[in-house]
């Protein structure tokens, strides 16, 4: 984590059947700055279920990320949501694979979904919460 980044927790998602985005809540850990985070419902779902331990019985997209990194000898150190583009957000997945740590361009949404599974920390660029703090 660089000084200009904030751990930040899953503190909410807001499913709405009948709307195309469903909204994820991040909340810094360590303060009171917030992120809502519109989403789709795949992922969204995807999310929920996985928070509330819900088994699958083939393996979702972020838990075969998951257990790829894991297979080839890395471990999720950390992911990021590092900047916003055109009204997009751009995250990175950080795995640490022997003594180097590897970025990977990701989704969002990914990006949350396998740091929640190897219980790793969630990162947010500090600039972008101000922003649009909620």
């Amino acid at each position: 984590m660089s000084s200009s980044e904030v751990e930040v927790d899953v503190c909410r998602i807001v499913i709405n059947d009948v709307a195309p985005e469903q909204i994820l809540y991040f909340r810094e850990v360590d303060g009171e700055r917030g992120l809502p985070f519109v989403l789709g419902i795949y992922e969204a779902t995807s999310i929920l279920r996985m928070l509330e331990g819900e088994r699958t019985s083939r393996p979702l997209t972020h838990e075969a990320w998951l257990l790829t990194i894991e297979t080839i000898g890395g471990k999720v150190a950390e992911s990021a949501i590092t900047r916003l583009v055109d009204r997009t957000y751009h995250a990175e997945l950080r795995i640490a694979n022997q003594s180097e740590i590897v970025r990977v361009d990701v989704r969002p949404s990914d990006a949350v979904a396998i740091a929640l599974k190897a219980n790793a920390p969630i990162l947010i660029k500090a600039e972008l919460l101000p922003e649009v703090a909620s």
